[in-house]
Formats: C-alpha cells, structure tokens, sequence
C-alpha cells in the first residue's frame, strides 16, 4: 500500500524580463496507495544554473563592477501531490516549492519559487 521512491529531474523555466533557469535535482519520496488513488510527499535538493536577463553587478573596491550574466545556485524542493493509476499510467497533480540558495537579500536566506504540476507518467510493470 505505500513505498519509498526517489526521482531524478531534469528541467529549464523561464521568468520573462528576469531570467531563466536549468536544473538538475533528486528527490526522496514516499507515495501510499488508496486503492488506485495515492498521496505522496518529497523532499529534495539539486542544482540550478541561472542566467540573469538583467545586468549583475558585485562589489568592487568603492564601487561595483559588471559580473557574469550565469550563475549557480543549491535548488532546496518540496512537494505534495495526489494522483489515480489506471493500470500502468497515472494522472497526476503535484505542487513543489524550491528555492535559490544562498539569496543574501536584506536577510533572507532563500528565494522562493512554487509550481504546479499536471500531468500523466507511465510506469511499467516490469512483466
């Protein structure tokens, strides 16, 4: 009725007029099963390269000079998600927080993101 799970992703997005991102990311899950209904859970970690739309600037001296447009960030998620398998496909929906560390903005820590996620995945038996 339940099992552990890990998961390997692969992704870009796009935040027009800021920037754009490409990660890689791994996540430890736990999925139970109602029936053909399931819940699960994960929590992960991975790496996001971001290029800046905008000009980036780091201190320098008494001032500040222009730096790289890319940069590499530690890409924190989470996620929740139910679904509904019928035989070898699910259908699925699942909502993921992530963030951008280390941010270093006024204090804060971390940049948060969230997306949701419909979709559909195809899981073979293994016969």
């Amino acid at each position: 009725n339940s099992s552990l799970f890990q998961t390997l992703q692969v992704g870009y997005y796009r935040h027009k007029g800021l920037q754009q991102g490409f990660y890689i990311s791994t996540e430890l899950g736990y999925r139970h099963f109602f029936g053909n209904v399931f819940a699960d859970a994960t929590l992960g970690g991975g790496y996001l390269r971001l290029i800046s739309d905008l000009p980036r600037y780091e201190p320098a001296g008494e001032g500040y000079r222009k730096t790289t447009a890319a940069f590499g960030k530690f890409m924190p998620t989470i996620g929740l998600g139910l679904g509904y398998r019928i035989g070898e496909v699910s259908l699925f929906t699942r909502y993921e927080a992530f963030g951008e560390m280390p941010l270093n903005y006024q204090g804060a820590p971390v940049l948060p993101h969230s997306a949701l996620h419909v979709g559909a995945r195809f899981q073979p038996s293994g016969k």
